[in-house]
């Protein structure tokens, strides 16, 4: 099941319950508000590093400092990607 999907059935469920029993009003509308907001952000498509980003890191970094490089290569991707 997908996020979009797991949080429409939240939503359905929420608003069936508000027809139920209305004692919890303000914490079942908080959270209806917080599934419209998050059903409302598209999902982000990956956004990978192209073979020139990677030659580029390759050639910058010592082979010794392996780890280094892994954490360069992570820094490019969270860039990237936010």
């Amino acid at each position: 099941m997908t996020k979009d999907e797991v949080l429409r059935l939240a939503f359905e469920a929420l608003h069936y319950c508000e027809a139920l029993n209305s004692s919890v009003e303000k914490q079942k509308m908080q959270a209806i508000t917080a599934i419209k907001e998050a059903l409302a952000q598209p999902e982000r498509e990956w956004i990978g590093l192209t073979d020139e980003e990677i030659d580029k890191m390759y050639e910058t970094q010592a082979w010794d400092a392996r780890r280094s490089y892994a954490r360069s290569i992570e820094a490019k991707l969270k860039e990237k990607n936010t």
